[in-house]
Parts: structure tokens; sequence; C-alpha cells
């Protein structure tokens, strides 16, 4: 089913326009794939309507968990002694796809007990309840494929190239964008992944469509916030003060510069995300009437928790800003040559209630992307998977019975 998804967002407020052309979860064709599993299910005539947050109605979601079954497994591999941000959006992924076929998803990669990063258990405790593959010669048994087999789905980070041998072993091999090429990689880097037979997953929309990717909406998985530090209900400016903080990877560019010094003469303070415990940085968010996010590579977790306690987002037009759907933000929130650092922060300050409640869109749209969401998008990515791989095998088997 292919759809044009409008947003509720008042469009000709935000830089880019929130629609997007969308490849949908092909229900019928995994229909046909699979209708003799389809003839015991009884569809709920009460929730017919597919949609990319609310997932599939209960008929569709008890298709897939059979279909699923025609898998071997879902490995994904994970980084558990690493900082929160990519790491822990590897592990929500796992977790997105253990909570409606457990018996199927395994952890790999530095999975130990003994390397849990702090916190991260009490984030996350069904994270106990995950399969973890081997640690023993871990990365030469999957060099030689002795960890994975023939149609496993097998999902890394863009940290690794794409194993070619896995692919030619039959093993469904896909790569998460987490970041923007910069980051990681090259482009003629990506290109030959693709070329070696590895597709690509985006974490958020403006990846999905930037450095030649062209990624369809049913391989986007959209992380959630850290449930421990996301702020829910109503925003409170009690503890407010004239802060702006400032993500950290900004301080040394011209506009983070520009934000330290703009505070130089003014009844302002500026203090840059960095070192601080969770305890802390919940309460600069409380405290904090603006934070800056500039050149964001993907849907960075400090400026959008920030944004859900009340703060007001500025950033520029560039990498992951430039797309509503992930960053709703007014247009004079971003800095450009005719609209400056200070010009920006001086009104957000000098009207800091009414340019706050301009921020409404990105807290519903963040308050609303949470564990439900991603299991769904699981969902519809093995939907779809099987979905092809049924198509592929008809016409494969067309192909040989005319040959």
């Amino acid at each position: 089913i292919s759809r044009v998804v409008f947003t509720s967002f008042h469009m000709n407020d935000y830089y880019l326009p929130a629609i997007h052309n969308s490849v949908g979860w092909n229900y019928f064709s995994a229909l046909n794939y699979s209708s003799s599993l389809s003839s015991n299910i009884t569809s709920d005539d009460n929730d017919t309507t597919p949609d990319l947050r609310r997932g599939m109605n209960l008929h569709h979601r008890q298709l897939v968990t059979a279909m699923a079954n025609q898998l071997s497994r879902v490995i994904i591999h994970n980084r558990w002694d690493d900082k929160p941000g990519g790491a822990e959006a590897l592990l929500q992924l796992t977790l997105a796809f253990h909570s409606w076929m457990p018996n199927q998803t395994y952890a790999q990669g530095r999975t130990s007990p003994s390397v849990i990063k702090d916190h991260w258990l009490d984030w996350y405790p069904e994270m106990k309840k995950l399969k973890t593959l081997k640690e023993s010669k871990l990365m030469s048994d999957v060099a030689e494929g002795k960890l994975l087999r023939r149609d496993d789905v097998y999902i890394i980070p863009e940290l690794f190239a794409c194993p070619a041998h896995l692919v030619r072993m039959g093993v469904h091999v896909f790569i998460w964008k987490l970041g923007a090429v910069g980051n990681h990689g090259s482009l003629p880097g990506q290109r030959k992944n693709i070329q070696l037979g590895c597709k690509y997953l985006s974490h958020s929309h403006w990846l999905s469509g930037a450095e030649e990717l062209n990624i369809p909406e049913d391989r986007i998985f959209l992380p959630y916030m850290t449930p421990a530090k996301s702020h829910k209900g109503e925003v409170s400016n009690a503890q407010r003060e004239n802060l702006i903080i400032v993500n950290g990877h900004d301080q040394s560019s011209s506009e983070g510069t520009a934000v330290k010094n703009y505070c130089n003469d003014k009844d302002c303070k500026v203090t840059i995300l960095e070192g601080f415990n969770t305890e802390q940085l919940l309460q600069l968010y409380q405290k904090a009437k603006v934070v800056v996010g500039f050149c964001m590579r993907g849907c960075e977790r400090s400026p959008i928790e920030a944004v859900l306690a009340g703060a007001v987002l500025v950033s520029n037009i560039c990498l992951a800003a430039q797309d509503s759907l992930d960053f709703p933000i007014r247009k004079e929130n971003l800095v450009t040559a005719n609209n400056t650092v200070e010009e920006v922060l001086g009104r957000i300050l000098a009207n800091f209630e009414e340019e706050q409640i301009k921020m409404g869109d990105m807290r519903d749209l963040y308050n609303e992307i949470g564990p439900a969401t991603l299991a769904n998008q699981t969902q519809g990515f093995i939907h779809n998977l099987l979905a092809d791989l049924g198509s592929t095998a008809n016409a494969n088997s067309t192909t040989q019975q005319q040959f």
C-alpha cells in the first residue's frame, strides 16, 4: 500500500514540509505470500487501517508473528560496554524484536554481563532475558560464518563493512545507519557495501533519504529517548533560568563560539553538555530555556531530551534538522546568515513562554515514539522482508519453469 503521510504540523512554519512518500507496508503481497497461514486468523474489524506509528492491527500482527517463524533468527550486533547513543539504539532495537519474537532474537557482540555500562540494567531490566551468541572466539567465528546460518537476519551498525561472505551464505545482512557518513565510513564505502549485497536501515527520516541511500519507509527504525531521562506530561517552568545548554560537539564550531560569546555581556549563562551524570542532566534540562544543537548527525538525544523537559531547540539548516519529520523546528529557530545566533537567542529569551508553546509539535512527536512504536516498525520490516523473499522465490520458480 503506497501512500503519502501528512503530519499535523503547520507546514509553512517549518524549513521542509512534513510530507513523505511512504513505501508503506505491503500487507496484501504478504497475505498472498502466506495465504495458508491466514486462513485460521480472524481479522479485527474494529482496527483495519495500517498506520506507520500505531503499527498493524491484531490480524496483521498475528500473521507476521506466524510468518516470522519461517526465518531462522534475528541477530543484532550490540555494544553493551559503550556509552548511550548508537549503542543504546542497538539495544532498543534488539528488545523491540525480542518483544514479539523472543525465541528467535539474539544479541551478538559485546554482550557479556561483565561489560554492561552503568545504569543500563536499571534502564532496561528486560535485557536480562535476551539470548546472546557466545563470546569465545567471537571475531573469528563471525568472520568464518560459524555463528550465523542461512536465512538469519543480521543487523550491524555502520561501524562495520558489509560481510560479503555472509551474504553469499544466504544471511540477510542489514547495516543500520545511526549517523551521517562523516562519522563512520565514506560514500564510496557505502556504495561498495550495497554492491556486496548488504542493505541499509535508517534510524531517522532524514538519513533515509540522505547520502544516496533512498531507504524505504519500512526500513526506518526510530529509537526512543531513554525512559529514565525523558520528561513526561506537562512541562514546568518553576526552575527555569536564562540558561543556554549546548550539545557537546558544537562547542568548537563557529556557531557554538557565537553562543558562548552571546552571554558575555547579557543576563544569561551557557553550559556545555559534557561530563554530567544522569541526575545532573535532568536538572539542567529543567533549568534551561534554550538547547543548542548544530549539524545534528541524527536524532541526537540531548537536544530532544531537553525539549521534552521544556527547552526551546535552536539549530541550523544542516544535516538532520533539514527534515521536519525528525525535527519539527520553526524556521525562525534555524540559524542562517540572515538569522544570526544573536537574533535567535535574543528573541527566544525575551519571549520564552510563547516560544516554548511553539515546541509542542516536537514534544508530542517524541512523547509518542517509544518501545511500542519501535516494536511495530520491526513487525513491518519482517512483514515486508518475507513478502520480498516470497516474491523472489515465485519469480525464480517461474523462471525455472520457463527454462
